[in-house]
């Protein structure tokens, strides 16, 4: 995967440096707390545990804590090189919606805008917290049966990661295509009614 970057300084028909050898890992944990969770399912719009039946929505709030690891390419001319480690504490506000069409058919969508704050010592100074915008947005569209469920998701995550007075925009994009079979009635205890 090639990953690239562009300072805002320079004219838009400036070249794109490509830094194919530029890695960044990202391991976190969020939560996100929907206001109307009785009425709409993040697990049937993301999980395919459950069913929706009507269509609703509802405002989220979350957060969540995060680390980054950036090892740098060689092209790049910062700092010798050394890898970035960045920790950040993050909070979150957006909207989910799921719309119900027929019996079978719910498309799914959920947008979150926010901010992290972070500090990291050894580039960025003691003390020197920074602040770096975020936004996440998830969509699917899920064909479900009553024992089967056939979804496409989509999930676009962008964060920013600040090292040596350089700002970086992080932003994936992932595709999953996925089948979920429902197992419960195979595990569920058989009645016996006596003759």
């Amino acid at each position: 995967m090639n990953l690239w970057s562009i300072s805002a300084e320079y004219p838009h028909n400036e070249p794109i440096a490509l830094y194919p050898n530029l890695s960044i890992t990202q391991v976190g944990a969020e939560g996100t707390y929907v206001f109307n969770g009785s009425q709409f399912s993040g697990k049937a719009a993301f999980e395919q545990s459950e069913k929706q039946l009507i269509s609703a929505g509802s405002f989220i709030i979350g957060g969540g804590v995060y680390l980054y690891k950036m090892g740098l390419d060689s092209n790049m001319s910062i700092a010798a090189n050394r890898a970035v480690r960045n920790l950040q504490l993050g909070f979150n506000v957006g909207y989910a919606y799921s719309w119900v069409i027929g019996n079978y058919w719910l498309l799914s969508g959920m947008a979150k805008m926010g901010v992290n704050g972070g500090n990291e010592q050894h580039f960025s100074g003691a003390g020197n917290v920074k602040i770096y915008p975020t936004a996440f947005a998830r969509g699917s569209a899920t064909y479900q049966k009553a024992t089967w469920a056939v979804s496409f998701l989509m999930l676009i995550n962008d964060k920013s990661v600040y090292a040596f007075q350089d700002k970086f925009n992080v932003t994936s994009i992932n595709f999953q295509l996925a089948y979920v079979k429902h197992l419960d009635r195979i595990f569920r205890k058989k009645s016996h009614v006596p003759a």
